[in-house]
């Protein structure tokens, strides 16, 4: 316990003071997500639920990339186009 107590507080601490001025970062979607599922996993059955927690994560990453990923691009063109 006292190791997921010092995870959960580097983890914490980098949220609060290194992605305060970041909008668009995927950490800050990402640390949301594992308060929810470390309920889920200090719940009970631990293989079920990291088997659940790595679909959680790697489908938010996925989904994240495929949306802002896609604003990165439009912004591009849009600049692409003011410029000529």
């Amino acid at each position: 316990m006292f190791f997921l107590g010092f995870v959960i507080a580097i983890a914490d601490r980098v949220y609060w003071v290194y992605s305060a001025g970041m909008d668009n970062s995927w950490f800050r979607v990402l640390y949301y997500l594992l308060f929810g599922i470390l309920f889920f996993v200090l719940r009970g059955d631990l293989m079920s639920s990291f088997a659940y927690s790595i679909g959680i994560v790697l489908s938010s990453y996925f989904v994240f990339s495929f949306v802002f990923g896609q604003e990165k691009l439009r912004f591009k063109a849009h600049c692409r186009r003011a410029t000529h």
